[in-house]
């Protein structure tokens, strides 16, 4: 219960509106660089938003510079403030990002000698025994009724197949 927030703590709720007010505004710049610069609107302009979405990290740079331009010249924005509206995300995106991948390099462990032994079944030795001999079987099927190819004779094998 040490992480929960407190009750009296309501910094962090101000934060979460302001973080959703602020992402919107961007959608809302985001829809409206694509209508200024390539006269983009309605259905075409929520496929290409879905589909930048869902590249994750990668989608928001160009999702960032539209909402730029719609913030610069369609809101007729200073280019400085239209920059600092829409590339903070940007930026602690790929921080982030970079930050994960550092944490992740530097805190790798070895490999757990439990593993081996809970793993899959198919490792066992009796299964990498029976399964070249099951697959043989398997292949075997279409030539138990003693026909082959047509035009050749059948040549009994040698060995245990």
């Amino acid at each position: 219960m040490a992480d929960a927030p407190r009750r009296d703590d309501w910094f962090t709720s101000v934060i979460g509106i302001l973080y959703f007010v602020f992402g919107f505004a961007q959608l809302v710049a985001f829809f409206h660089g694509l209508q200024t610069g390539f006269g983009l609107g309605g259905v075409a302009s929520i496929g290409i938003f879905m589909l930048l979405y869902l590249t994750g990290s990668l989608g928001s740079i160009p999702m960032a510079i539209v909402a730029f331009y719609g913030a610069w010249r369609g809101w007729q924005w200073p280019i400085w403030g239209a920059a600092l509206f829409t590339f903070p995300f940007v930026i602690l995106s790929f921080a982030f990002l970079g930050l994960g991948g550092f944490y992740s390099f530097f805190n790798r462990r070895r490999a757990s000698t439990v593993g081996p032994a809970v793993g899959s079944p198919f490792m066992l030795p009796r299964w990498r025994e029976w399964w070249p001999r099951a697959w043989g079987i398997v292949l075997k099927l279409p030539s138990i009724s003693g026909r082959g190819p047509p035009g050749r004779l059948r040549q009994p094998r040698a060995g245990r197949w």
